[in-house]
């Protein structure tokens, strides 16, 4: 009985962490919608994210682990918004950037 609960136990804490990964993210896309700055987001987090969602998702249907499928669906819809978002906004955050060096070397010439 006592090996039983170890399990029940170590499940919790997993899906304790699972939980916190996943709506960790919530807070992120908003902030980068919000502020629409994506420039210190690499490509390469969002694509190993995106693809390891989408393995626990799929890993998550197969066994039955509906509560686990819910949970990675919402992570997967996080990465793809995270991903638009940093289409969209890296371009012009960096034209912003740009004319914002001018400026600060107009004021120091002058």
């Amino acid at each position: 009985m006592d090996i039983l609960q170890d399990k029940t136990l170590y499940y919790t804490l997993l899906l304790f962490a699972n939980f916190l990964i996943v709506f960790s993210m919530i807070p992120l896309v908003y902030e980068t919608s919000l502020l629409k700055m994506t420039l210190n987001i690499p490509f390469f987090t969002l694509v190993c994210l995106g693809i390891a969602f989408i393995i626990f998702t799929f890993i998550s249907f197969i066994r039955g682990y509906w509560v686990h499928m819910f949970i990675y669906i919402i992570a997967v819809i996080c990465v793809i918004i995270l991903f638009i978002n940093k289409q969209k906004y890296d371009g012009k955050n960096i034209i912003l950037k740009k004319e914002i060096k001018e400026i600060k070397y107009k004021l120091e010439k002058s």
